[in-house]
C-alpha cells in the first residue's frame, strides 16, 4: 500500500504534522495533569504518600490487563475512531475530575476509578499510535518520525512542572485538569483532520473467538520470523539489564551528596539526553540503518553505565546520565522503526502488542532483582557489572546472523502472512 500519497514529502507531511501537534498539545496536558495529581492525591488523603503509591499500582494494574487485548482490538476497527475514541473517553473523565474538584466533593475512590479507566486506555492510544504512523509516513521517513514524535513529547514533559506549579499557585490545581481536558479536545481535531489511505482497512467484528485466533496468528508470526524474535529478545534483555539502573540513581546521588535536587539534575540530564537524540535520530537516518544506530546506541549506554560505576565526580555521573539518555533513545526508536516496517498492517496492533509486553515482563523482575543484588554488593559493581553485560550483547549483534542482512544492505523485508 502506497501512504498518504498526497503528501509524500516528510518535510511537507501536513498530516504527520498535524497529528504530532495534537500529540504534543496533548503531552503538555498530561504534565500539568500529573502536577495536579500528585497534589491533589496527598490532599485527599492529609498528605499520606502510601495512597499516591496505590494509584501507580492501580495505573500498572490496567495498563497489564489491556496491554494483549488492545492488539486484536487496534487491527480489526478504524485506527481514526480509535484515535478519535479514546481522547473523547479521556477528556470526558478529566473533565468530571475537575467538575468535582471545583465543586470540592473529590474523593479517593473516583480517583481511583478514573485512574484505572485512564490506565486501560493507555495501550490501546499507544498501539493505535503505533499502527497509525506508517500509514501516514513514508517507510524511509519512519525513524525520523518516531525521533519527532518522541522529542516533542519530552520537551512538553520537561515544561509542564514547572507552567503546572504556576498555574496552580495562580488558579489553583482545577485548571490543570481542565487544561487536559481541552488538550485531548485539541488531540481529537488534529487526528480528525490528517489523511491516509484506508483502501483495504474495513472494520471487523471482534469476538472472544476471533479475538484468540488473533493472538494466536500474532504468536505464530513471532515465532515465523527469525529477525522479529531476536529484536523481541533484545528488547527484552536491554530492559532486564537496564531498568534496576534507574531505581539506583537515587541511592548513587545520595552517595555523591546529591540529595533529592541531585537526582533531579540526573533525571534532567537524562530527559535532555532523550530529547537531543530524537532530533539527532532525524540526521542519523540517512547515514546510518535502523540495526547498526540500535547496537551503536546499546554501546553508548553501555559506557555511560560503566562510567557512572567508576566517576569519581558528581558533575562525571550528569553527563553519564546525559548519554545514557542519548543511548537509550538510540537504541529503542530503530526497534521501533523495525517493527512498523516488517510488521504486516493488518496485524501490526497484535504482534507489537505481543514484542513489547515480553519486553515489559522482564522490568519488574529487574528492578526486583536490581534492588536484592545492590543490598549484597556495592552498587558500583551493579553498574559496572550491568555495562558490561549491555556492551558484550551489543557487540554480539554485529554477528547476529538476522541481523547481517540490514547492517550490509540496509534493507528490512517486510514480513507476510
Amino acid at each position: 500500500m502506497k501512504k498518504n500519497v498526497m503528501y509524500g514529502n516528510f518535510l511537507k507531511n501536513r498530516s504527520f504534522f498535524l497529528y504530532m501537534l495534537g500529540q504534543a498539545v496533548s503531552s503538555l496536558g498530561d504534565g500539568l495533569y500529573l502536577v495536579a495529581f500528585a497534589w491533589l492525591s496527598l490532599e485527599l488523603t492529609n498528605g499520606k504518600s502510601i495512597a499516591l503509591g496505590g494509584i501507580f499500582s492501580i495505573y500498572a494494574l490496567g495498563e497489564i490487563i489491556s496491554g494483549l487485548i488492545s492488539g486484536p482490538v487496534v487491527d480489526r476497527f478504524s485506527k481514526r475512531r480509535l484515535l478519535i475514541s479514546i481522547d473523547l473517553i479521556r477528556s470526558m473523565i478529566l473533565a468530571i475530575v475537575f467538575l468535582l474538584v471545583s465543586s470540592n466533593i473529590m474523593t479517593l475512590p473516583f480517583l481511583y476509578v478514573s485512574t484505572f479507566i485512564l490506565s486501560v486506555l493507555s495501550p490501546f492510544f499507544c498501539r493505535t499510535e503505533f499502527a497509525i504512523v506508517p500509514l501516514i509516513v513514508e517507510s524511509k521517513d519512519l525513524m525520523k518520525a518516531n525521533g519527532l514524535l518522541l522529542g516533542s513529547r519530552k520537551l512538553m514533559r520537561i515544561l509542564s512542572p514547572a507552567i503546572g506549579g504556576l498555574l496552580i499557585r495562580v488558579f489553583g490545581m482545577k485548571i490543570c485538569f481542565l487544561s487536559d481536558t481541552m488538550s485531548y479536545l485539541f488531540s481529537v481535531l488534529c487526528v480528525s483532520l490528517i489523511v491516509f489511505d484506508t483502501r483495504n482497512m474495513d472494520e471487523q467484528k471482534l469476538t472472544p473467538k476471533s479475538l484468540l485466533r488473533d493472538l494466536k496468528s500474532g504468536y505464530e508470526i513471532i515465532l515465523r520470523s527469525r529477525l522479529l524474535l531476536i529484536i523481541a529478545i533484545y528488547a527484552a534483555c536491554i530492559n532486564f539489564f537496564g531498568a534496576p539502573i534507574f531505581p539506583l540513581l537515587p541511592i548513587v546521588s545520595e552517595k555523591m551528596s546529591g540529595g533529592v535536587s541531585g537526582y533531579g539534575l540526573l533525571i534532567s540530564a537524562m530527559s535532555l539526553g532523550l530529547i537531543v537524540s530524537s532530533t539527532l535520530t532525524i540526521f542519523l537516518s540517512r547515514l546510518l540503518k535502523c540495526i547498526r544506530i540500535m547496537l551503536y546506541g546499546l554501546i553508548i549506554c553501555a559506557m555511560a553505565i560503566l562510567t557512572i560505576a567508576i566517576g569519581r565526580t558528581f558533575l562525571l555521573v550528569i553527563i553519564s546520565c546525559f548519554f545514557m539518555g542519548v543511548g537509550l533513545n538510540c537504541t529503542n526508536l530503530p526497534i521501533q522503526t523495525i517493527l512498523q516496517i516488517i510488521l504486516p498492517s493488518e496485524k501490526i496492533g497484535v504482534v507489537s502488542g505481543f514484542v513489547y509486553t515480553i519486553a515489559q515482563i522482564a522490568m519488574p523482575i529487574s528492578m526486583t532483582l536490581g534492588g536484592y543484588l545492590s543490598q549484597l554488593v556495592r552498587i558500583e559493581t551493579v553498574f559496572l557489572g550491568t555495562g558490561i553485560v549491555m556492551l558484550a550483547g551489543a557487540t554480539a549483534g554485529f554477528f547476529v546472523p538476522q541481523f547481517k542482512n540490514e547492517l550490509h544492505t540496509g534493507i528490512v523485508t517486510p514480513i507476510s502472512t
